[in-house]
């Protein structure tokens, strides 16, 4: 983008998304080698090596990269005076702490007027030993002779001001100055870069002035820094800002009207220490009344603010008109203080919403859902997914309440995934759900059932689109559905009541729930994962139970057992559509009977302690150990 080489016939379509375009093709047409490698830096991708190899021979005069041993001084002995000092388009340099920059730089940065891309990495120490390189005079240099340029990366130089004539690279798209912790200003002449489209100041611990006129950057559209938020001027003027990420603003206390900015798409707010309200001051305040806030935010992440305490929406004398319209995701992790969340539920958008490690998260009550303001309404009515993961301290999760009660709850959610709620004590109604596919629930140790009854008989089902259910290390989980093992125990003839409760459940894994016995009716389930180690007589109820289940085609068992082994083919054998049957034993110290395997001829695919069998002539011998897995 910061070249000018997306192009696009559409005039209305933003270079981002043209950019994804151009990107899908190059890899349908195998530009890109490797699988995408996910790291701290995001997402990698390796190109084809005869596409390097080729692009390398066509740009030989237009790129130089030092090396390791050659850093700055290798730059000017290698092109210094040559033409492909003068061709040079494209420029990597690589220095070390221990790097000096000869007098002759000035004259062979010079020559090369026409480089289009500046970017600089250490392999030394974290921070630039600016003692033996002048990275004042380096910076000055390259602002002074290269005017063509529309890349610059000076990270982690020690850079300690940015000079006065940088307003003169009037061609430059792409700043990024990261990482100089002795950056306490930058000049007002900046605001002149009316070409910029990416500025990066992240890890500028001490920067605290920004220009004026920011205003003036008007083609800017990503920002990520950790500068003072309410200096950022007058955020209107930012008509194209897309991306913006404030990250360890250490002095930030308060933020400021980012609700305001109208093309605004993606905002992280990242470890500001003494942060700890959000309130109706980022949506614009009193100027928002009547206008929407974040009209075109489509992500939001609040992460690692541990002493956010409070984020609302409104308070009893401002209200928004309309809060951010089209957001899909958010991420709200390790923000350790903050104690309820505001009014989610009315977000008409919302298809992502991940909880994350927030401590003193006790309750989650009908405020998320709107309140009072959602009645009679659909609350989260595009919600597709929702994951709670270490909330530790939550002990009640409601969807209404005697005086509140939402019309209609979560109509599209199709993934629900709570981790390490260890003090919850019920969930709310998740069976009644319509649309809930998959349903991952592990370490909530309080739980009995994971439903109420909603079966009776004249009809109703518990989970009637549940297709994928795993439940982990639950103590006390009894029962799926609370009060309605009777109902079914009492009228198993009655068809509507076979298949009340999760009627379309494919797959089910049960790990360490000593308590939780085996649904009687589930006459979809295809896939079963046990993992128990309760012993001996415990896995026999487990296979007694496992033969309910008449269509099951794969069967996964991983548990500690003795003298039980002999029994798996004897009960195995009346499941006529099993195609696998993986066992993994942790406790075969020694068996008294072998068990007739022959009997699961028709099995095609059996494996023991991670290895294929042939049911016709395997018997295990006595004292077999399992292989380490």
């Amino acid at each position: 983008m910061a070249q000018g080489f997306l192009n696009s016939s559409d005039e209305n379509k933003d270079p981002e998304s043209t950019g994804e375009d151009y990107f899908d093709e190059l890899s349908e047409r195998s530009f890109f080698q490797d699988f995408p490698v996910h790291g701290v830096i995001g997402v990698c991708w390796t190109m084809h090596d005869l596409v390097h190899d080729f692009a390398q021979f066509l740009g030989e005069d237009h790129f130089y990269e030092s090396y390791n041993n050659e850093g700055i001084s290798g730059f000017i002995e290698g092109i210094s005076g040559s033409n492909k000092c003068r061709n040079l388009i494209h420029l990597s340099l690589v220095y070390d702490e221990r790097d000096v920059v000869p007098n002759s730089f000035h004259s062979s940065i010079e020559e090369a007027k026409n480089v289009r891309t500046v970017q600089c990495r250490s392999v030394g120490s974290r921070r630039f030993s600016h003692r033996s390189f002048n990275v004042g005079i380096f910076f000055s240099d390259l602002v002074h002779h290269l005017r063509y340029l529309r890349v610059l990366r000076l990270k982690a130089m020690g850079i300690t001001h940015v000079p006065e004539e940088i307003d003169k690279l009037v061609h430059l798209r792409y700043l990024d100055l990261s990482r100089n912790e002795d950056l306490i200003e930058l000049p007002d002449s900046m605001s002149g870069l009316l070409n910029l489209q990416t500025l990066k100041l992240k890890e500028c611990s001490n920067l605290f002035k920004f220009p004026k006129e920011i205003g003036r950057m008007i083609k800017l559209r990503n920002y990520s820094g950790c500068m003072f938020p309410s200096r950022m001027g007058n955020v209107r003027a930012l008509t194209n800002l897309r991306f913006l990420k404030f990250d360890r603003c250490n002095k930030c206390d308060e933020l400021p009207a980012l609700g305001l900015l109208p093309s605004h798409e993606e905002l992280v707010i990242k470890d500001l220490k003494n942060l700890k309200r959000i309130g109706v001051e980022i949506y614009g305040g009193g100027q928002c009344v009547t206008e929407v806030a974040f009209p075109k935010l489509i992500t939001l992440e609040i992460l690692e603010n541990e002493n956010l305490e409070l984020w609302e929406f409104g308070n009893g004398e401002v209200q928004v008109h309309e809060m951010m319209p089209r957001v899909r995701s958010i991420k709200l992790t390790f923000c350790e203080n903050l104690i309820a969340l505001p009014a989610l539920g009315l977000l008409p958008s919302l298809e992502e919403l991940v909880i994350y490690e927030l401590k003193n998260l006790k309750r989650i009550g009908v405020e998320i859902y709107g309140g009072g303001q959602c009645l009679g309404d659909v609350a989260f009515p595009k919600l597709k997914t929702l994951e709670f993961f270490y909330t530790v301290n939550l002990e009640v999760w409601e969807f209404g309440n005697g005086e509140v009660q939402v019309r209609q709850m979560m109509p599209r959610v199709t993934t629900i995934k709570l981790s390490g709620c260890k003090k919850l004590i019920a969930l709310p109604d998740l069976n009644k759900l319509p649309s809930l596919e998959t349903l991952k629930i592990e370490f909530a140790f309080k739980l009995t059932s994971i439903g109420c009854n909603t079966i009776s008989s004249n009809g109703g089902t518990s989970f009637p689109e549940l297709t994928t259910l795993e439940v982990s290390y639950m103590d006390n989980l009894e029962v799926i559905v609370r009060g309605a093992d009777a109902l079914i125990e009492g009228e198993q003839g009655d068809t509507n009541i076979d298949t009340a409760i999760m009627p379309r459940l494919v797959d089910l894994t049960l790990i360490e729930c000593p308590k939780f016995p085996l649904p009687r009716y589930l006459p979809s389930l295809r896939s079963l994962y046990l993992y128990e180690h309760q012993g001996d007589d415990y896995f026999v109820v487990r296979l007694g139970e496992v033969v309910r289940y008449k269509e099951l085609e794969r069967l996964r068992l991983n548990a500690g057992i003795g003298n039980s082994w002999k029994l798996i083919p004897e009960y195995a054998k009346d499941l006529r559509q099993l195609e696998h049957l993986d066992i993994i034993n942790s406790n075969c110290v020694g068996y008294y009977g072998r068990g007739d395997w022959s009997v699961l001829s028709h099995v095609p695919d059996i494996q023991i302690h991670f290895q294929n069998i042939d049911p016709l002539t395997y018997s295990p011998p006595q004292g077999i150990h399992p292989q380490p897995g």
